[in-house]
């Protein structure tokens, strides 16, 4: 399976206008646009890390060969549709902001609806899963990997972070 950017580099684009250029190179919800291929070795059920950006694929593809990225933190139905053909285990790395976990929430949603094992790597002290690599190291990002939360948890630790739990009106 390969999941590719648009290498346009071979074609005489000089009579295609812009707008047309930015549908075809940003339809990212038909494909999985990552910059490179899953591993020859891939075999159908093995965990796949889904992450936002090509930077944070192509970093977690040094320590774990078996990453897309969405390019987006919006997953399509066409993507988990061809998702659906490689794995039905499923490891959400999107980015530690509010936009990312909002994402992630409504994509767990999404992918258990379509039959797969969710889990979510929940990092801390990072923007993204290619910073927290830099800054905690790869061992440590294995170990998120390998410690990746249950869906039900991800939601509680979220719900948790919105309330006083001292509080006995919060509780």
């Amino acid at each position: 399976w390969g999941f590719s950017y648009l290498d346009l580099s071979d074609k005489d684009l000089s009579s295609v206008s812009l707008e047309v250029l930015s549908k075809v190179a940003f339809s990212s919800t038909t494909i999985w646009p990552t910059q490179s291929k899953l591993p020859e070795d891939f075999k159908y059920g093995t965990p796949i890390v889904i992450v936002e950006g090509n930077i944070d694929c192509d970093v977690i593809k040094q320590l774990y060969p078996y990453a897309l990225a969405t390019l987006t933190n919006a997953m399509s139905l066409n993507q988990i549709r061809l998702l659906a053909h490689l794995t039905d285990k499923v490891i959400l790395a999107y980015d530690n902001d509010e936009a990312g976990k909002k994402a992630a929430l409504k994509a767990i949603d999404i992918l258990i609806n379509a039959g797969n094992n969710v889990k979510v790597i929940a990092f801390t002290g990072a923007k993204d899963p290619d910073e927290y690599i830099l800054k905690a190291g790869t061992e440590a990002f294995k170990e998120c990997i390998k410690n990746s939360v249950p869906t039900v948890e991800f939601k509680i630790m979220n719900i948790r972070k919105n309330y006083d739990l001292t509080n006995v009106d919060e509780k």
